[in-house]
Order: structure tokens, then sequence, then C-alpha cells
């Protein structure tokens, strides 16, 4: 399961990258903005808090 939520995540940036140079200056086109609730709900077995409070300063918190 963890495994098809990663590969799908892969899949879905990497059609990022290989968009028309056209699209890729259109960033309204490109950007999907979402809350990290929202990722989770998309991309339910990847570990989003483990994730940002990785890469950035700022410790995100679990809210329910």
């Amino acid at each position: 399961m963890v495994q098809h939520s990663t590969v799908e995540f892969e899949e879905r940036s990497s059609k990022m990258i290989t968009l028309s140079e056209d699209l890729r200056h259109n960033i309204a086109e490109m950007y999907n903005k979402m809350t990290i609730e929202q990722m989770r709900k998309e991309f339910p077995n990847f570990n989003w808090l483990l994730f940002f409070n990785t890469i950035f300063q700022y410790k995100y918190q679990d809210i329910k």
C-alpha cells in the first residue's frame, strides 16, 4: 500500500517536470495548493508530518 502511494506521488510529481515549456511558465496551471490534511487524504500512506518536520525548522503538530 505504501509503495503504491509513493509511486503515485512520484508519477504526479514527474508530470510537472515533463510539462511543455508553455505550461511550465503558467504557474497557476501547475500549482495545486493543498493543506497537510488534504495531502493526507490524497496520499494516506505517506507520513506528511514527518516529511515536513524533517525538511523545515518549524515543527507541525497533528491536530485532530
